[in-house]
């Protein structure tokens, strides 16, 4: 589930890195760090997870957050050994 997140933010960071964007370009470093960890959404709070969607220019944050916070997503990760 998190490649989507991971390459919708590459792709911002090309286009910041294109545009010499230098502020939204490290904020999109940071967060593709974050992305690494397949449980971070789990990890962190609501306000950090809407913002770091709102960055990803995700249209409807709270649906996507939903999604990503779900029980079938929990047992996954947990299964996985990441939660």
């Amino acid at each position: 589930m998190m490649e989507k997140y991971q390459d919708i933010n590459n792709r911002l960071i090309n286009y910041y890195e294109d545009i010499h964007d230098k502020k939204n370009l490290k904020k999109h470093l940071i967060i593709r760090d974050i992305l690494k960890n397949e449980a971070c959404f789990f990890k962190m709070s609501i306000d950090e997870a809407f913002s770091i969607l709102k960055d990803l220019k995700i249209a409807n944050v709270k649906q996507e957050y939903q999604q990503l916070i779900s029980p079938s997503n929990y047992q996954f990760l947990k299964k996985k050994g990441l939660l």
